[in-house]
């Protein structure tokens, strides 16, 4: 009878463990959407054509990997909810980027930027709030609103590309230019 017991909470642990993987490749599946998307209808000069591309990266870089982690990794343990997203968001993602997708360059010449490791930071730090909500909501819900700010701060011109999206005021796209 107690041999059955340990099977039993083994095997709820490993299901567990691989709930977090699948988690973790559907968060990577949303950060290479865009980019495979690109490639095979690639969006030539139409201005419009370019808004949804920006409209797409912000969603599925921004938006969907944030839920995808608050939901799935709420039950999760402090580390494993900070080092799967800031191992997906900040290492994993660009290194299949640069060594698969990226035609100008190989995975050698193409140093993992800092801006992605900080977005895989902010990810973490959402992940590990996620992780502590059921325990303590106000440290949870103040972890996920730091990683929001880290991760939107390691987003190159974000706020210029969300007042371009909402408005499509042409001088902000200059500035992007």
């Amino acid at each position: 009878m107690h041999a059955e017991t340990r099977y039993f909470n083994g095997a709820r642990s490993l299901q567990r463990r691989i709930s977090f993987f699948i988690a973790g490749g559907l968060i990577l599946a949303s950060l290479l959407a865009p980019r495979v998307f690109i490639e095979v209808f690639p969006p030539g000069n139409d201005i419009v054509a370019f808004r949804i591309i920006y409209a797409l990266f912000v969603a599925f870089d921004l938006l969907i990997p944030v839920l995808l982690t608050i939901v799935f990794f709420r039950k999760a343990g402090s580390v494993p909810g900070f080092v799967i997203p800031f191992a997906v968001y900040g290492v994993l993602c660009p290194v299949i980027d640069a060594s698969w997708l990226s035609f100008q360059g190989h995975l050698i010449t193409n140093l993992i930027p800092v801006s992605t490791l900080f977005g895989g930071v902010g990810l973490g730090i959402i992940g590990l709030g996620s992780s502590q909500l059921a325990k303590e909501k106000v440290t949870a819900i103040a972890a996920i609103f730091l990683g929001l700010i880290v991760l939107m701060a390691s987003i190159p011109n974000f706020f210029t590309i969300v007042h371009w999206l909402m408005t499509g005021d042409p001088d902000s796209l200059l500035a992007l230019l």
